[in-house]
Order: structure tokens, then sequence, then C-alpha cells
């Protein structure tokens, strides 16, 4: 995170640093299988998109914005 936000000039510290990164998401695996297998549902982008996207948005979005809502 903290190369995203050199790369973008960014001269605040970061949000999101990689060890904080590491913390909320050390949790957060989900296994969709018994979702797919019962309900025959998949994710309507993949994983590389879903990264992308956030990334684009974290680059695009003042983080000003991001205590508003």
């Amino acid at each position: 995170m903290k190369s995203l936000y050199r790369m973008v000039k960014q001269a605040k510290r970061p949000l999101l640093t990689r060890q904080a990164v590491v913390l909320l998401a050390s949790r957060a695996v989900i296994d969709a299988s018994k979702a797919r297998r019962m309900l025959g549902w998949s994710p309507q982008i993949s994983l590389d998109e879903g990264i992308g996207r956030t990334l684009n948005w974290l680059i695009t979005v003042d983080p000003a914005e991001w205590k508003q809502k």
C-alpha cells in the first residue's frame, strides 16, 4: 500500500499500511464452495478484476470522502 501511495504521489501517510491489511485480512478468507455447490452461485467478477477495481478506486477517490460515508 505504501508503494501505491508513492506511485500516486500522495503526500499524506497512507490510510492502510501493509501491517493493517495483514491484520484486517487475516481472518477474511471465505470458502464459497458450499454456495457454489448448493446454490449454483458464482462471483460476478474475478478476484483479479476486483482487486484492480479497488486499486483504481483508491487512486481516484479523495481520502476525505472516505470519512463522509
